[in-house]
């Protein structure tokens, strides 16, 4: 498949068809005998996701892309080059290779680097693109565990992608229905390397990780546009307190905020009603459960113990997430909301509150859109309010 993909003909029918219409090029096309016109149309609709994705791939000259699940679930660019600040050293192992992606911006930081994987198609996709990258990473067809088990010398890093889908491609949340699995993997990984970095999927619980994976010097919570996509867990032997590192990317910024649980554990916080301002943190920190320590390193008051809402008379302009700025609060009546916005639009958001966003809406009759921010909380009073704000 990949020697009729990366024939110059068929390269250059995928750059100039990739805005066309998957389907539509498929029966148009469907007689040509000289292109492997199926094959071809699942690259365009795969090139049309890599655009944003992955744009210095995209932009390459004769980079095949992967279709279905794989590219779907790879690594963003963004996400691959922020792993390859993470580790590095002489040499690293790449245990579940998949696209390529992360071994390749991985491989910047190494003087060799191999590629590990157990599907035969992606290997061959993987050689092909390390090829036309001019990137010199080895790349060997073998499941982890055998890789691991006829590895003589110690490496300096291990990177390894558990798989979080079953035999039937259903999704799998917990570390040990992962493939492969780490918990029966931990040993071996920590004897032939000095250190392990993991990623795993934020679906994955972190109080089950610390609990189940030994020698965690850090994990870091990766977020794009507040969407949170992915954690990293960085093994180390010689590890004695976690450090837990938040970052979202949004747009050209991120923002980054780190802390140790030790210190969420043990830190106090200051309860208020509504001030001037309101802070809602973003997606990494809220997966972090930094709920205390972010509100005391911030010098911020918290609404309720369980609200997950943070609050301030002064502005604190760099705190990481969303700043709103109160202009009411307003109890859940559909009258009192229409005085304080006339044109019924808003953009609401519930945060510890008995009823879900599609119910409030249908009750005060509100549309999504416009300036206008409402948050449905549980103050500290214990009562249920909606908070009306403007972006700050």
């Amino acid at each position: 498949m990949i020697e009729e993909l990366a024939r110059p003909e068929v390269i250059d029918f995928i750059l100039q068809h990739e805005t066309e219409d998957t389907a539509q090029l498929i029966l148009s096309h469907s007689k040509t005998k000289y292109l492997p016109i199926a094959l071809a149309a699942a690259q365009i609709q795969s090139r049309k996701k890599a655009k944003t994705k992955l744009p210095e791939w995209y932009a390459a000259q004769g980079v095949l892309f992967p279709h279905g699940i794989p590219i779907e679930q790879c690594s963003s660019e963004i996400t691959a080059k922020y792993k390859a600040t993470l580790i590095q050293g002489n040499s690293l192992v790449d245990l579940t290779g998949g696209t390529g992606i992360d071994t390749y911006y991985l491989s910047k930081q190494f003087q060799s680097t191999s590629y590990i994987e157990q599907n035969q198609e992606l290997c061959d996709l993987a050689l092909h693109n390390f090829g036309a990258l001019n990137s010199k990473i080895d790349v060997v067809h073998s499941s982890a565990e055998n890789f691991l088990a006829t590895l003589n010398a110690s490496i300096d890093w291990i990177y390894i992608d558990p798989a979080r889908r079953d035999q039937n491609k259903r999704k799998v949340f917990r570390i040990e229905d992962c493939t492969p699995n780490l918990i029966e993997l931990q040993d071996i990984l920590q004897e032939k390397s000095k250190g392990v970095l993991i990623k795993y999927s934020p679906l994955l619980d972190i109080s089950e990780i610390t609990r189940s994976v030994p020698n965690i010097d850090e994990i870091n919570i990766v977020s794009v546009n507040n969407e949170c996509k992915e954690l990293l867990i960085v093994l180390k032997k010689s590890s004695s307190d976690i450090k837990i590192r938040t970052i979202n990317f949004q747009g050209t910024e991120k923002q980054i905020f780190d802390f140790h649980p030790k210190e969420e554990n043990e830190c106090s916080i200051t309860l208020s009603l509504p001030q001037q301002y309101l802070y809602e943190p973003n997606s990494s920190i809220m997966k972090a459960g930094a709920f205390k320590i972010i509100a005391k390193k911030y010098n911020l008051n918290k609404l309720h113990p369980n609200s997950h809402l943070y609050t301030s008379e002064k502005l604190v302009e760099n705190f990481p997430g969303r700043i709103f700025q109160v202009i009411g609060m307003a109890a859940l009546k559909k009258k009192v909301i229409r005085k304080i916005i006339p044109n019924a639009k808003a953009n609401i958001s519930t945060r510890n509150f008995p009823l879900s966003v599609w119910e409030i809406k249908n009750k005060l009759e509100i549309r999504d859109g416009g300036d206008i921010y409402i948050f449905a909380t549980t103050l500290m009073n214990n009562k249920h309010m909606l908070i009306i704000c403007n972006k700050a």
